[in-house]
């Protein structure tokens, strides 16, 4: 199957990098999830007008992942490119992306590398390195999420073969690659940086709460019984992740830090 140049659809709710991209998209689906302030819903507006642009507006909040599974039946497109509201596209990605799924048709979904920054965008304070290789992925996800979410674009059939995103508020992205594994579909990751990840302090609040904690377990928990991590991963990381919950919060900004090096 040869892909087109414009056969990237694109959601999420981005700023104006999702519009000003090397290579257009004619399908740009925008999933409001529940109710934002008066100032961004015009400036959510402002982009509605926009004949490429789709706006779904829904009444109350459902989570991230029932949210992006409305978004990826919105998309009329074959490739689907994911962008969380806060992270910044490089005006190349989608160019970058869909030459790759021309060049590898068994592809099924395609990240990259990421950037964190404070404040502004040249603010870079470290880097999410995710491996680029198929079988450096499945070793990668035993512990951890081996693509950056704000980078991935796939196959809408091949998503929804798997039954889409869970309907989960934590790590939905994580649990919808360790399905893609265990079904067999083929991924990798660029060795270029795609997005722009924006950091705050909610950031590391929302890392240490026990809401955070709990779901967190429970997802690992789920991809331990896939088949896609062993028993003594879950162990690890499941302590691992008590443990930052539990110590102060200094302690758990540096040992993020380190983690992405």
């Amino acid at each position: 199957m040869r892909l087109s140049r414009r056969s990237a659809g694109f959601f999420g709710a981005g700023d104006e990098e999702f519009v000003e991209q090397t290579v257009k998209s004619d399908d740009i689906v925008l999933v409001i999830d529940g109710p934002v302030s008066a100032n961004l819903k015009k400036v959510i507006e402002k982009y509605e007008k926009l004949p490429e642009v789709t706006v779904e507006w829904l009444k109350k909040n459902v989570g991230v992942g029932l949210a992006s599974n409305v978004g990826i039946k919105l998309c009329r497109n074959k490739l689907i490119a994911k962008l969380d509201a806060d992270d910044i596209a490089v005006p190349d990605r989608l160019e970058k992306q869909v030459a790759a799924f021309n060049e590898d048709e068994t592809l099924s979904l395609l990240g990259g590398q990421m950037k964190e920054f404070y404040h502004e965008q040249d603010n870079v304070v470290a880097e999410r390195k995710v491996p680029i290789k198929p079988d450096q992925i499945r070793r990668f996800a035993r512990k951890r999420d081996p693509f950056n979410n704000s980078t991935v674009m796939y196959k809408k059939e091949d998503v929804l073969a798997v039954g889409g995103y869970p309907d989960t508020n934590r790590s939905e992205d994580y649990l919808l690659v360790a399905k893609l594994l265990t079904a067999g579909y083929k991924m990798k990751n660029l060795p270029d940086c795609l997005a722009y990840y924006r950091l705050s302090e909610e950031t590391y609040r929302r890392r240490k709460s026990w809401k955070h904690t709990k779901s967190t377990i429970s997802i690992r928990w789920q991809i331990h019984k896939l088949g896609v991590a062993r028993l003594d991963d879950f162990l690890l990381v499941a302590t691992t992740q008590f443990a930052m919950f539990l110590l102060p919060s200094f302690f758990t900004k540096t040992v993020y830090k380190l983690i992405q090096k």
